[in-house]
C-alpha cells in the first residue's frame, strides 16, 4: 500500500469518526468540514509529507490589495506556520500548511486537520476584519467559491 492509499483510509476512518464528508478527487482528498467550506489534503514531496489547502477568498480587483496586505503580514506574525498563498488555478487565496508524513497516525492527522480548520477560521476572520466585515456564526455563503477548479 502506497502512502496515498494509507492517507485515504485515515481520512476515511476521521470523516467517519467526526462525520463529516470526505471525498477522494485524483490524488488530493477533499474534506468539507461544513455547511460551506472545505479543504483539501494530499501527499507532497514523494510522501515526506502531507498538506492541507483550503481556499479564504476570491482576489477580485477592487479587494486585491488589502487581501495581499494582511495576507503579507498574516505570513509573518498570525497564521500558526501556515502560509497564505495565491492559487495558479484560479484568482483565489488559500492558506497552505504541511506536516511531516514520517510517524504520522490517524489520531495525529485528525488533530492537524483541526488545527488546520481552526486557522483557516480565523485567518479568514482576521481577512474579513481587514476588509472592514464581520463573518457570522453559521458562515458566509458569499464566500464560497466552486472549488472544481482548484481540484484539477
Amino acid at each position: 500500500m502506497d502512502f496515498f492509499d494509507r492517507l485515504k483510509e485515515m481520512m476515511l476512518a476521521i470523516g467517519q469518526q467526526v462525520d463529516i464528508d470526505v471525498d477522494v478527487a485524483d490524488k488530493n482528498i477533499v474534506v468539507a468540514y461544513d455547511e460551506f467550506n472545505e479543504c483539501t489534503v494530499a501527499p507532497v514531496n514523494n510522501g515526506e509529507a502531507v498538506e492541507f489547502r483550503a481556499p479564504l477568498f476570491v482576489c477580485a480587483p477592487e479587494n486585491r490589495d488589502e487581501l495581499f496586505e494582511e495576507a503579507l503580514k498574516l505570513n509573518l506574525y498570525g497564521s500558526g506556520g501556515a502560509a497564505v498563498a495565491l492559487s495558479d488555478h484560479a484568482p483565489v487565496l488559500l492558506l497552505r500548511d504541511t506536516v511531516a508524513a514520517q510517524g504520522l497516525h490517524q489520531r495525529e492527522l485528525g488533530q492537524a486537520l483541526a488545527g488546520f480548520v481552526e486557522t483557516v477560521r480565523s485567518v479568514r476572520e482576521r481577512l474579513l476584519s481587514a476588509r472592514g466585515n464581520v463573518p457570522s456564526e453559521k458562515g458566509d455563503p458569499r464566500l464560497s467559491i466552486d472549488l472544481v477548479i482548484l481540484r484539477a
